[in-house]
């Protein structure tokens, strides 16, 4: 038998320990022998054999792990990249074919002499349709040429000192046609002054970005702009009152190239959300948003005041 035994000292041994009957040649039993041998060091080179072979096993269980996973996160990544790019093809292909129909029909209209057909006020519409189909192309641009630079880490930041509650009212104003169109009517409920340092133009992109959601997803809704400085963070809430996003959503409308699908699903690149919650960050600030289905949604950002800037700042 093998196991621990004692030395005279009181000190363990692994012991090895053979008993062997004597007899004579009768088949008596004459007495018995025991010899026993010291085998710790073995014992303990088995036994770190041992731990090695585990601890060898759970790595490569942890590791088949984290491959497996690794494999999924990039299959899905390839399967969102390349879906963004059957929409993005769409989504440019669209107002392009409408502005080349125009020019097409117009050019038809020339051909045949037929001037009639560019009366002031035919003429007035035409060229609200281009403006509007050539700022849909310029949104859907920039906010790939946005996604490349905060994939690459080159978004920069021009900040300067000015009011916040200013360029709300700004924006809002620059972005009541837009509303006009679905159908919506904004709310203000601005501090009268809240000046930080911040890049004007980032910031405008943001706000536009929230409000040209509501305006997509919750058509007809009132939207509830309110800003105020609490200590040393300005609070800017844009809530609509729309369909609202369900909970399992409320994280994924931050990630790039992932698209919420349902049955009131609008066209587009899927990029506002995320190049809002970079840039925001860059600031040093957060984003955040509460939402019930069929409540609507509000989300909140929140900026520092002082100049914070987690990203390259223009000089």
């Amino acid at each position: 038998e093998e196991g621990w035994r004692l030395h005279k000292d009181g000190s363990q041994f692994w012991a090895n320990v053979v008993i062997t009957a004597l007899r004579d040649n009768d088949g008596s039993l004459l007495g018995f022998s025991k010899v026993t041998r010291n085998l710790t060091e073995k014992k303990l080179a088995d036994d770190r054999l041992k731990q090695a072979y585990a601890d060898l096993e759970h790595r490569v269980q942890v590791r088949t792990k984290e491959l497996s996973l690794a494999k999924q996160t990039a299959e899905a990544a390839v399967r969102a990249r390349d879906e963004f790019f059957s929409v993005a093809s769409h989504e440019l292909r669209t107002p392009l074919a409408a502005l080349r129909l125009q020019a097409q029909i117009r050019l038809r209209s020339l051909d045949k002499g037929r001037l009639t057909d560019f009366s002031p006020d035919k003429l007035s519409a035409l060229f609200l349709d281009d403006e509007r189909q050539v700022r849909r192309l310029t949104v859907l641009v920039e906010n790939m040429m946005d996604v490349a630079k905060l994939t690459s880490g080159n978004l920069q930041l021009d900040p300067e000192n000015f009011d916040l509650a200013e360029l709300v009212r700004d924006t809002v104003k620059r972005l009541e046609g837009l509303l006009e169109q679905s159908g919506n009517r904004v709310n203000l409920a601005l501090q009268a002054s809240v000046v930080g340092h911040w890049d004007r133009h980032r910031l405008e992109q943001v706000l536009s970005n929230l409000l040209s959601n509501a305006g997509k997803y919750a058509p007809g809704s009132l939207v509830d702009v309110t800003l105020s400085a609490s200590g040393e963070q300005a609070v800017l809430e844009v809530r609509d009152f729309g369909r609202g996003i369900a909970p399992a959503n409320q994280e994924r409308i931050f990630v790039p190239f992932e698209r919420i699908k349902d049955a009131n699903t609008t066209s587009g690149l899927g990029l506002g959300l995320y190049i809002t919650k970079q840039i925001v960050e860059t600031h040093g600030g957060s984003i955040s948003v509460h939402s019930e289905l069929g409540q609507g949604s509000r989300f909140t950002i929140r900026l520092p005041i002082a100049p914070v800037f987690t990203a390259g700042e223009k000089k």
